[in-house]
C-alpha cells in the first residue's frame, strides 16, 4: 500500500464546497479530520492505496466540489491474475466448505483533512 496527499484551494462563499468520495468499495470509510496544519481554505486528501492496481487522483471543480476518483492500471478484469492473488484464501474457504467474494483491494482509507476554521465552509457528502 502507498500513501499520497492531494490538495485544493478554494474560496469560501455562502454555498459551502461539496466535499466526496463515494466510488469503490471504500464508499463510507472516509475519515474528516481537523487539522491545524492544513492551511485555511485548503482541503488535504491522504489516500492510501494498492499502487499495482489504480492511480488516485483529485476532481476538483472549482469552488463547488472536490474528491478523489481512481483508474485501474492495467487489466483489471484478469480472472487468473485475481486467481492467483488469492489462492491462499480461496483454498482456505474450501478447506472450510465456504466460498467468499474476492476482490483485488484499490483503496484501503481516505483521509479527508481541514482546517478547524474552514469547516463550516465545507459539506461532507458520503
Amino acid at each position: 500500500m502507498q500513501t499520497e496527499e492531494f490538495e485544493c484551494a478554494f474560496e469560501p462563499r455562502e454555498e459551502k464546497l461539496a466535499v466526496y468520495n463515494h466510488y469503490g468499495s471504500h464508499s463510507g470509510q472516509e475519515e474528516l479530520v481537523e487539522s491545524p496544519d492544513v492551511p485555511e481554505n485548503t482541503i488535504r486528501f491522504q489516500v492510501t492505496y494498492n499502487a499495482a492496481a489504480v492511480k488516485p487522483f483529485l476532481d476538483y471543480a472549482e469552488n463547488e466540489s472536490a474528491g478523489i476518483y481512481y483508474s485501474y492500471i492495467g487489466d483489471s478484469s484478469d480472472d487468473f491474475k485475481i486467481f492467483m492473488e488469492c489462492k491462499d484464501q480461496i483454498l482456505a474457504d474450501l478447506k472450510d466448505r465456504k466460498i467468499s467474494t474476492y476482490r483485488t483491494q484499490t483503496i484501503k482509507e481516505i483521509k479527508i483533512l481541514v482546517n478547524p476554521s474552514s469547516v463550516d465552509s465545507i459539506r461532507f457528502v458520503r
